[in-house]
């Protein structure tokens, strides 16, 4: 029997090793935490009590006669001017057809399908499908955050709460906003799906192309963030953003996908 000892121990080593790596080869629930590089086209600077920049949507008519006045301390809820989507309050039916509840409420400016739980869309989108009034994420926040590229796009009704948001974000320790991700194509997402492995690996973190709410273009990968050299350093938001996400009309539908939200 110790004759053959030697060789029992090495291959039992052998599976061992062999198991490490595949756990080690095994990816994280969401992909997206992580590193970006190259860094982006600014780097923001901290200032707690900023205010946005908003930009209006919408040329305001001359008014006539009597114009009603307000005491200084009003506060106006901010409105978000979107002339198309919608999808009439959604349909509990499609959600019913993959065994899942229809979310409520649901999003205002989502088009041609409902949500559902855990984020999840249905009927899904077609390769052709574009949301209507996508807007320059970049632009329509004044520049005052920070955003992985400026090319990317969200519609244009959410962008008025989305800065209330980030403002809020950013006034909280430690938090440096960066937006990962807005509106997504069914190109980009199928190659977010490939690229991962997504097809023989259904815990991968990335939706099916078609299946995902940033075609719809009310999603966004929201981050805390930080240089480090050329690189930007991704952290998770702080947990009073996912709280508080409601108060500013956003959800965070799925628990483990940190970076996700939705406007509604």
């Amino acid at each position: 029997m110790r004759k053959y000892l030697p060789v029992l121990i090495f291959f039992i080593n052998l599976l061992l090793l062999g198991k490490i790596q595949v756990v080690a080869q095994t990816p994280p629930k969401t992909i997206k935490l992580g590193t970006f590089s190259p860094p982006p086209t600014r780097t923001p600077t901290r200032t707690p009590t900023k205010t946005p920049t908003r930009t209006p949507t919408s040329v305001v008519p001359t008014i006539t006669g009597q114009i009603p006045t307000s005491s200084a301390t009003d506060s106006p809820e901010p409105t978000n001017s979107d002339d198309g989507g919608g999808n009439n309050g959604g349909d509990p039916a499609d959600c019913a057809k993959i065994g899942l509840s229809m979310y409520v409420p649901q999003p205002r400016f989502l088009e041609s399908t409902t949500l559902c739980e855990q984020g999840t869309i249905w009927p899904p989108y077609l390769p052709s499908f574009v949301p209507s009034n996508l807007t320059n994420l970049d632009n329509a926040l004044g520049g005052q955050f920070w955003v992985r590229t400026n090319s990317i796009k969200i519609k244009s009704g959410i962008t008025g709460n989305l800065a209330s948001f980030l403002e809020y974000m950013e006034k909280q320790p430690g938090c440096t906003v960066f937006v990962g991700y807005g509106y997504r194509s069914y190109a980009e997402q199928e190659g977010l799906w490939y690229g991962n492995d997504c097809p023989t690996n259904p815990g991968c973190g990335v939706a099916p192309p078609g299946k995902s709410s940033h075609q719809a273009g009310i999603a966004l990968d929201l981050f805390c963030a930080e240089m480090i050299g050329s690189d930007i350093n991704l952290k998770v938001v702080p947990a009073a953003a996912i709280t508080n996400a409601k108060n500013f009309d956003f959800i965070h539908p799925v628990s483990w996908d940190t970076p996700h939200f939705i406007g509604l």
